[in-house]
């Protein structure tokens, strides 16, 4: 094994990592998302209950400014997140094209070496070729 499949196995490993990232990031925005839709759907439930009860109307108040909080908090995790899913999806971009560099060296080598091969192959018939022609003439 040459040392341009060990590094092409490198950069393949590697890729693979930052792509796991990836996959947890974009999970995390996910779970955030997923969190922030919860939150709407429980201050909806709340507003219907209060419309209907004069006694929730003095407790929705907390309510309202700790879910204001919580809103907040969720919208700037949601931020941080997707700019962290971003970043790493520039990283495997980065990877991706790091591989393919290698990958095309290793397939010009590759080639490189089947042409060579070619080449000498078509030498050594050229020399049969004038051995037996100069047979043919001392003949």
């Amino acid at each position: 094994m040459s040392k341009l499949d060990s590094l092409i196995r490198l950069h393949e490993q590697e890729l693979d990592e930052k792509r796991r990232r990836l996959a947890e990031a974009e999970a995390e925005v996910e779970r955030i998302a997923a969190a922030s839709r919860a939150l709407e759907a429980e201050i909806r439930a709340e507003q219907e209950v209060i419309g209907k009860s004069m006694e929730a109307n003095f407790a929705y108040a907390n309510f309202a400014q700790a879910a204001i909080v919580r809103r907040q908090k969720l919208k700037d995790d949601y931020q941080d997140a997707a700019f962290h899913v971003d970043a790493v999806r520039a990283a495997v971009a980065i990877a991706f094209a790091d591989l393919k560099k290698f990958e095309l060296t290793a397939a010009r080598q590759a080639e490189r070496e089947r042409l060579d091969a070619k080449r000498l192959e078509q030498s050594v018939l050229d020399e049969i070729a004038q051995q037996q022609n100069r047979r043919k003439r001392t003949l």
